[in-house]
């Protein structure tokens, strides 16, 4: 895929992880996918944020959580953010849908201004109003964050919500049972409507895809690490995917594109 140099408003534009562990996931995920990670500077020693890069690329981002945060029993996570015009107005305009304020908008030094919202079922979302960070850089090519998922209680709620945040469309698929997402026409992201087989208390949340060029080895990588495959390799019309867990429990998905 050629360099992405903007992210249209709506549009998925950056995952990061939250950690437990900054220094042993970035270890992890350097061996697993072969980033570079960068520490960054963010003028608080407690709360260090790193850069995962791919040749020279910005693949994903990282922070560790607070202590706190770790005490209350949140788990390592990965998070999905998505691209905005005006930060304020679309945190307003969620409130406003039912959404909950996590992080009102703050400024990222010269990077942008974020804050963080819950959907109507309570799915957290990033919202990044760029300025010198853009986001990811790079998208699709193996190793490299390439898809988002909305795992929902209740389908027509979130679609409302979503509708009115972004302008999303939902549509079925005729390859799949899922609801596709559309913004301005291009195809961004899908739901799943969680199912009691899950396990008990799923709430609602996004997960993350990342492509990789052989799913079999790419598992076996995950497993010889430390980690642990929670769904194993399935086959969908446009690939393969496998489920995983990341040794301090952060859960992703690996995911091979079917030759074209």
């Amino acid at each position: 895929m050629p360099t992405v140099t903007s992210h249209s408003h709506g549009n998925p534009n950056w995952v990061d992880l939250s950690a437990h562990n900054g220094e042993e996931a970035a270890k992890w995920y350097g061996q697993l996918f072969g980033w570079t990670c960068e520490k960054q500077e963010t003028g608080d020693p407690s709360r260090p944020y790193w850069m995962f890069t791919l040749n020279g690329e910005t693949v994903a981002g990282m922070g560790q959580t607070s202590e706190e945060m770790k005490a209350a029993g949140v788990p390592p996570m990965w998070n999905s953010y998505f691209a905005v015009d005006d930060v304020d107005a679309i945190v307003e305009k969620a409130q406003t849908l039912g959404g909950r304020v996590l992080v009102p908008p703050m400024d990222v030094m010269e990077a942008g201004r974020m804050a963080w919202v819950t959907d109507a079922e309570g799915a957290a979302i990033g919202l990044w109003q760029a300025n010198q960070h853009i986001g990811s850089t790079i998208t699709e090519d193996p190793n490299t964050w390439c898809w988002n998922e909305l795992d929902t209680h209740d389908p027509d709620k979130a679609k409302a919500f979503y509708e009115g945040l972004f302008g999303w469309t939902f549509k079925t698929s005729e390859s799949s049972p899922t609801l596709m997402i559309y913004n301005q026409d291009k195809e961004i992201a899908h739901t799943l409507t969680i199912q009691p087989s899950w396990g008990d208390n799923i709430p609602a949340h996004w997960s993350v895809y990342f492509t990789v060029a052989d799913i079999d080895e790419g598992c076996k990588a995950v497993e010889a690490s430390g980690g642990t495959i929670m769904v194993p390799t399935t086959q969908i019309p446009v690939g393969y995917f496998a489920m995983v867990m990341d040794p301090q429990g952060a859960l992703f998905y690996l995911f091979e594109f079917a030759a074209q």
